[in-house]
């Protein structure tokens, strides 16, 4: 899929005739992985906190949450962008 705007197309392997639907859906997922990667290896650690209390974790996850807008925010300001600008 090579949606224009975009600098390079997506290549996409799936065991289903892939449509828009699907590949859109794949596009979520991705985000979601690597907001995954970010709080558990790439950068927060999560996995080396070793908490085991729910209430603690759901606490670090809500802190770290804001934490990571934070300094996506701060990374898209930097580069003179508006956080909440779409191209039309």
């Amino acid at each position: 899929m090579h949606e224009e705007g975009h600098p390079e197309a997506w290549y996409i392997a799936m065991d289903a005739k892939p449509t828009t639907g699907r590949t859109l859906d794949y596009g979520l997922r991705w985000g979601i992985e690597s907001l995954f990667s970010d709080l558990k290896t790439r950068g927060f650690s999560v996995t080396k906190t070793h908490l085991q209390h729910a209430d603690r974790i759901e606490r670090l996850l809500l802190v770290l949450t804001v934490a990571l807008y934070w300094a996506v925010s701060t990374g898209i300001t930097a580069r003179g962008v508006p956080a909440n600008s779409k191209k039309k």
